[in-house]
Formats: C-alpha cells, structure tokens, sequence
C-alpha cells in the first residue's frame, strides 16, 4: 500500500531512523520544500502555495496579528536587536533560528543559507543560518558527493572509482585528499567539449584541453577562442545535440530539458497570488516570464528576493499598474528589491531570464527594513560616479534626504526623451537637472501630475550629460529614458569639401542638413555648393539662407559665406536679416566658378537643440553696365592702387577701364590669354616708365617677357570698345 507522508511526517522519520545523533523539529527555511509547497516563515512548515490570503477576513491564530497591507499573518511581538534598540517598549528576544532586524523591528531569517542552497559538503547552521562543513568520522557519514577528510569534515570530492559512476574514474591530484571523477572514454568524441581522451596509469579518461593558440590545436570539431578549446558556436537549434537549443545571443548551446512548476500558468495576465513566505523549487522555462501578485496597503515596506544559481541570469521587475516601482538585475546569487510603504494596491511581479534560458529559483516575500534604503547605484553622489542609465530599460532610484545623486545619460546619438516619475506623493523638495559643460544647469520641467519630463535633442558625447537628483525627504523614483536613432535628414550628402560641391542652379531652392560625418572633424563640418551660371554673362546673385524653424529645438545658428575662382577664395559673407542670412554679390566675366558654403557655429547640436537644417535659395537678375572683376578692388587704373599679383587672375576689362598690378611678388605672369579682342600690355618701371610693350590681338594665349626692372604691368584697350573685354593672367 503506497502511504503519502506530509514533509513533517517524513521529517520526523528520518530523525527516528538516524543511529547517531539526534533531531529537532523540521525547519523547511533549513530543509527546504518540495517543489510545489511554500514554507512559511511562522510555522516553518512546508504548506501548498496559499490562495489569495486575507487575514481581515479569516483572522489569525495564536500570537500571529493579521498584517492588513498584505493579508498575512505574521509575529506580533517585536524583537530587541542585539544593540539593545527595541522599537516600541515591548520587545523580546528572537526564538532561535531568527535575529532581529532593527530596521523593521521584527523577527526574521538571517541572509545567507536560508536563500542559497549550501553546496555539497556544507549544511545550513539553524541557528546563524550560514553554511558550515558538515562534522563527520567516515565517509558513510558525509553526503554522496564527498569524503570524510583527516580534519574531520566533509569535502567535496571522490577517494577512488567507487565513488564515481561505472561511466567514470576518480582521479586525484597530488597530494589532495579528494579527487573528481572524470569520464572513461574511447576516443575524444566520448568526452565532454574542451577535454580529450588520454590514457595515464593504463586507464583512457577525459582529461582538460592546454591552451591552444590556433583550431588545429584543438581536438576535431572544436574551436580555438580565447586559447581555450570549445565547443564551436551555433547558429541555430540544427547546431545543438539532441535535447538542446541555439542561444542566439551568445552562439552557445543549452539544455531544452524543462517542466513548469506547480504555479503554472503564472503569465502576465494571470499572475499567480502571493502572501508572505518563502517559495521554493520555481522554474521559468525558455522563452517565458513568471507573473506574480500582491497586495500592499502601505503599512509597511516589502521585501521582495529574488534566488538563483550564480550561473543563472535572472531579472525581476515590479509594477503597479504600467509603472515600473522597483526592480533588480543581478547576475549573482540574489536579486533584492525594497517597496516602500508609500506604495499602495496591487503589485505585479515579472520574473524573468535575461538571456532568454531555462533557470530555477526561489522567491521570499517578507517585511521589509524601514527607512531610506539606497539603491544599487551607490555610490554616485560626485558627477565622476554618475550611474548610467540604460536607453529602453526603465528603472529605479532612490535619494535619500539630504542627498545628491547622478545619472550619466550617455552618448546615443538620436532624440532622446527622458521621464521621472516620483513613487509616492510628489514633494516640492526633490529637484531634478539636467547638467552638461555646454549648456550649464537645465531644471526638468515638472508636469501637473507630477511627472517631470525632457525632452532632448540629439546629444553630443562631448557634452557629458548628467542628470542630478537632489532632495530634503526621502524620495523613490522610477526614471524612462529613450533615445532613437539620429536621424539627421540630409538630402544632399558627401558635399563636405569644395571639390565635392553640389551643383545647383540658378533660381531654385536646395534644402539640406549639418550632419556629422565620418570623414570630418567635430567643428569642421560644412555643405558645398557650385552655383552654375552662364559663362560671360554680368549678373546679380543673390543666396538666401534660411533655418528651417518648423521644430520643436531651436536650430543652431548658420552661417553663409560665398567664394569664387577655381581655387576658391573668401568673397563674401551673408548678413542675417529677420531670420535670414543673404549675400548679394554683382558678378563679371571673371567670377567663375561660384561657390556657396554653409557653417553652422555649432558643429553638433547641444542638448536642447536640433540638427541645422535649412533652405538655400539661388537667384540671378541681369545687369545692364560692365561689373569690374573682384581685383579692382577701389579702383586699380593708377599706379598707387595697383593690384599685387600673388595668384593667376581672371579679370574683366571695361569700357575705358585700365588694370594695373603689381609685379615684384612671388607670381610672376608669363602668359596672357584673351578672347577675340585686341589689348596692349606694358611692363612699367616704378616710376611708370614703359619698359615693354606689346599689343595681343586674340583669340590667343601669348607668353609674356618679364624685363629686367619691371615693377608694374598695365593692361588697358587701345582702341575703346563698348563691351567687357575678359582676359587671364598666367603662369609661364
């Protein structure tokens, strides 16, 4: 006849057919529950998972009082801490098994053991509740696993192949007591990835791989990454062996092998109903969450902590309605996150693996400690210790009264939106900034409801953006942060240099954008554009800068400036009129190629701006008179305003003009070339005497003979004429 014993039962029978020492009672925060079954912390009794409790309803038994906030029962007496505090005159000292937490004035577990199983070897201490060596005589006294050392206490580990599988060999390094059995094996397929199969003392085992610097020094199959042997990553699941599946996130194969726990189904929209106590042997299988509830009335603050493996990655949230109150990710054995009181109603619980992997876990629901508990960001009260806050991912902080935290918001480039939501009644103590070295302090504007929200531009890496939180009182807030990717809408891209210029025609509008670029320095960036004009014809020019201001953040401001020549030389900067920057040049013969350059004096946005986007317009009117070409200057006919020559020119004759240069400088003009014209040419000494001279008859392109002596050359027409006469001074 099959027989069910509750686990006190089976506790108490195991004590009965122990031959040495003795047994108390049955204590599952020490013991432990079988999977299913919650140990309460009061009783210390393995009970199956409570409906949703409400101790108003049913009352409490004993010396427990019902706990209104949460529906449970708990202790009534408080506790007195071994300092001697007592928390309303009525304490006593903790049964065994349980200190006294001065903060809550209650008893309750230590840390330790009661969250983390001990490993093998190691029992958990009833009283400090912290692992210690199991005491022992013989090997029959330790638990499968271990041996008995010469010291007395159990270790992990085998003495020969009798403690091994029939599969596997002990083996034991010099001079140590215990050894670990390792796989008999035929080749290197039979063992695990990273060893290989060695004969030693005429037995073949599986023994660790030695570093390796190349694949080839790896068994065949493995890989060499890190000068370690391993198992080659995968792609997807047709990778893995049979019973495992392909983590895309890290190309490693893991075990599929997974069976839900007796909370199932516990999703988001079914959350599973918690009281206070201790759930052990939950599972979350792959790809799921587990949701649970509870219910605060804000009596007290709650202590919710999260167990697991320290190979295990798990992550818990906690929301009140969408809001994210609380939360803790933690890649080590606990996950802990506090609730204070001032949080009312319904709280939801997610549980979930941060890699998407199969993990089992425990969960404790208790009281939790009074007062400010800072959160993991500490330390962070100097802008050198900023936190950085994760785009996407919201989370929760605290400052304390008198306190200043800071908050670096990183380098994503993008819009950015950042949103503070005070947990509790919002105070008018509590400031928030936004800080930076570009732009100084910038307080968070505080909506109607509360809520403080910014939102920004793209920001600059250079710029360093902090966010600082200050406060009188205690204050518990939950922080969003999203950014999307910079979208610096530029339709006309690569045009960063002069001979990279974008071409643009007379009378129309080209619209563009400073955006960063890979090929450019932070404050060099610029848009090009070769205005395209006909050839001779005197002309007007007018461009016409405008800001596109239809944006939420004011544009940094732009700058226009206008160059001409085949090695484009400044000629003329725009003047901002009304919003407006305009330059408006007359244009000769000569002045060609046009260019127009557009700067912004902020070659990144700040914090509170967006990209310089603008119109840039063309327009073009004839002139009816002769436009003298830019080396006139204020007239160069004499020899007083003659033009240096330091560069080949491109110069427009006019009806009765003369041109004179200067000609003892670095560039000396060897050719001259002109259209179907006629010109004279003659070199001066420095008191205006004709050295030389020539007439030039075109088309033609005639060298030109420096005398010695020669300080000046005049090109003037003999013969008047009524049209602009255009000629080039070149190099020999």
């Amino acid at each position: 006849m099959l027989v069910l014993m509750t686990p006190r039962a089976r506790a108490i029978l195991f004590c009965t057919l122990l031959l040495l020492g003795g047994c108390g009672d049955p204590d599952c925060r020490t013991d432990g529950c079988a999977t299913g079954e919650v140990c309460d912390d009061v009783t210390r009794l393995c009970a199956p998972p409570p409906d949703t409790p409400n101790c108003a309803e049913t009352g409490c038994d004993g010396d427990l009082f019902c706990d209104v906030g949460t529906g449970a029962c708990i202790e009534r007496s408080r506790c007195l801490s071994p300092e001697g505090d007592c928390a309303d005159g009525n304490c006593t000292t903790c049964p065994p098994g349980l200190v006294c937490d001065a903060s809550s004035g209650f008893c309750q577990p230590a840390e330790a053991c009661r969250f983390v199983a001990c490993p093998v070897a190691q029992q958990c201490n009833p009283q400090s509740l912290a692992c210690q060596p199991i005491v022992c005589r013989l090997d029959p006294d330790c638990p499968a696993g271990s041996i008995c050392t010469l010291a007395g206490t159990c270790l992990a580990g085998c003495r020969n192949d009798a403690g091994c599988n029939a599969a596997s060999v002990c083996t034991i390094p010099p001079d140590a007591e215990a050894g670990s059995c390792t796989a008999r094996c035929a080749a290197d397929v039979d063992c695990p990835w990273g060893e290989r199969c060695a004969a030693a003392d005429g037995i073949a085992r599986c023994e660790a791989e030695g570093p390796c610097s190349h694949t080839r020094d790896c068994r065949d199959g493995e890989e060499c990454r890190g000068e370690t042997c391993l198992r080659p990553l995968c792609s997807d699941d047709e990778g893995c062996d049979a019973g495992e599946y392909c983590l895309e996130d890290t190309g490693e194969c893991a075990s599929a092998d997974c069976t839900d726990d007796a909370f199932e189904p516990n999703s988001e929209d079914a959350p599973w109903p918690l009281a206070r106590g201790r759930y052990e042997g939950l599972t979350i299988c792959r790809g799921k969450a587990d949701w649970y509830s509870i219910n605060s009335r804000g009596t007290q603050p709650l202590r919710l902590t999260l167990s697991h493996g320290r190979e295990t990655d798990l992550d818990m949230q906690v929301f009140q309605d969408e809001l994210l109150v609380g939360e803790a990710t933690n890649d080590g054995a606990l996950s802990i996150v506090e609730i204070p009181a001032a949080i009312r109603g319904e709280l939801r619980i997610r549980i979930f693996p941060a890699r998407g992997v199969s993990a089992t876990y425990q969960l404790f629901v208790e009281n939790g400690r009074a007062g400010c508990q800072e959160d993991v960001s500490e330390p962070n009260d100097r802008p050198e210790q900023a936190a950085r806050l994760r785009p996407g991912i919201p989370a929760v902080f605290s400052t304390c009264s008198q306190d200043t935290d800071f908050l670096a918001l990183g380098g994503e480039a993008g819009a950015a939106r950042l949103t503070l939501v005070p947990l509790g009644e919002p105070v008018a103590s509590w400031e928030t900034h936004l800080t930076s070295d570009a732009t100084g302090a910038t307080a968070v504007p505080v909506l109607e409801t509360g809520v403080r929200e910014l939102r920004l531009a793209w920001i600059n890496p250079a710029s360093s953006p902090l966010l600082r939180s200050t406060s009188r009182v205690e204050m518990r807030w939950n922080v969003e942060y999203e950014v999307t990717p910079a979208r610096c809408e530029d339709p006309v891209r690569g045009n960063r240099t002069a001979e990279r210029a974008v071409p643009v025609a007379a009378d129309s509008v080209v619209q563009g954008a400073i955006c960063p670029d890979a090929e450019s320095d932070l404050g060099t960036e610029a848009d090009w554009f070769q205005v395209v004009l006909p050839d001779d014809e005197q002309l007007q020019l007018t461009v016409e800068l405008t800001s596109q201001t239809d944006r939420l953040y004011p544009a940094a401001p732009l700058s226009l400036a206008l160059f001409s020549g085949s090695q484009p030389r400044p000629w003329r900067t725009g003047a901002s009129i009304d919003g407006r920057t305009t330059a408006v040049v007359q244009l000769s013969g000569a002045d060609r190629p046009v260019y127009a350059r557009v700067t912004s004096s902020e070659a990144y946005p700040d914090l509170l701006s967006s990209w310089p986007a603008y119109d840039l317009a063309v327009r073009t009117q004839p002139v009816d008179r002769c436009i003298q070409d830019r080396s006139e200057g204020n007239g160069n006919d004499s020899l007083e305003d003659a033009t240096p020559l330091d560069a080949p020119v491109q110069a427009v004759l006019c009806p009765a003009d003369v041109d004179t240069y200067l000609v003892d400088g670095d560039f000396v003009p060897g050719r001259l070339r002109l259209g179907e014209v006629a010109v004279d040419a003659a070199f001066l000494d420095s008191d205006g005497g004709i050295l030389a001279e020539q007439t030039l008859t075109g088309p033609t392109e005639q060298g030109l003979e420096v005398p010695d002596g020669a300080r000046y050359l005049r090109v003037h027409r003999g013969q008047p004429a009524d049209t602009p006469v255009r000629y080039d001074l070149l190099a020999p």
